[in-house]
This record gives C-alpha cells, sequence and structure tokens, in this order.
C-alpha cells in the first residue's frame, strides 16, 4: 500500500468508458479521452499547489489510478501528455525517496483523500510518541 499525493477520480470516467465499450464513435472516444486527460492534470494541478501549502516545496507525486477500461484506453495518451508538459515518469522507488513519505499521519476521516491532505488534516496531538 502506497499513499498518493495525487487522488483522481478516474472511476467516473471509467463508467462511461465501460458504457462506450462497443462503441465505435471516435469523436466520443476523443472527447471522453480529452476530458479524462483534462481531470488528471487538474488533480496534479491541486496536489502541486497542496504540496507548497503543505510542506513549502514541490514533491514527487505518485498519482493514483486504477486498473480499468479508462486507463487501458488513454494511459498512453496520459503519458504523452505528461511528458509533452515537461513531467517526468520516476520509478515509485525514486519518488518514495521524497521526505514527504516519511511524515506520519493521524488522518481519520472517511473520505478518501490524497497523502498531502492526510498531513494537512492530521492533528498532532493524535501521532503516537516516537520511540527513541
Amino acid at each position: 500500500v502506497i499513499h498518493a499525493t495525487v487522488v483522481t477520480e478516474d472511476f467516473v470516467f471509467n463508467m462511461t468508458a465501460d458504457k462506450m465499450a462497443t462503441s465505435r464513435d471516435t469523436l466520443k472516444l476523443a472527447k471522453l479521452r480529452d476530458e479524462y486527460i483534462g481531470h488528471i492534470f487538474s488533480c496534479i494541478k491541486n496536489a502541486e499547489m497542496l504540496g507548497i501549502e503543505v510542506l513549502g516545496r514541490p514533491v514527487r507525486h505518485i498519482i493514483q489510478l486504477h486498473a480499468n477500461r479508462i486507463n487501458g484506453l488513454f494511459l498512453d495518451d496520459l503519458i504523452s501528455a505528461l511528458k509533452n508538459r515537461g513531467y517526468t515518469i520516476v520509478s515509485l522507488q525514486s519518488a518514495l525517496e521524497d521526505k514527504l513519505y516519511q511524515y506520519k499521519d493521524a488522518y481519520f476521516q472517511d473520505n478518501t483523500v490524497s497523502f498531502l491532505e492526510r498531513i494537512k488534516q492530521t492533528n498532532p496531538d493524535q501521532l503516537p510518541a516516537l520511540e527513541e
């Protein structure tokens, strides 16, 4: 289990992709792709701003993507779009070298949020005492 700093709602787009599974309408597929990739970039932008707010610096982000139809259809397009905008794809091991992922959190809510949001909302008084 790895903490993601970019939490997407790819599952919502996946419902549309599932409904279009047998569609040959390339215009609708292109529109879905563009909306989906736009959503991912919006999530990335929000995570970048939150990284600056919480840590005062850029962080190595981990994007949460599910194994589903939408990512099967458009993962190559998403990776190309990321690279075209200057992002570098790094290994999980490299991303986890960011000190961000060593933070402890005490987030106790029902909704799913990114690791940065968990850190932001953590009450330090609820963190366990550090062992020496």
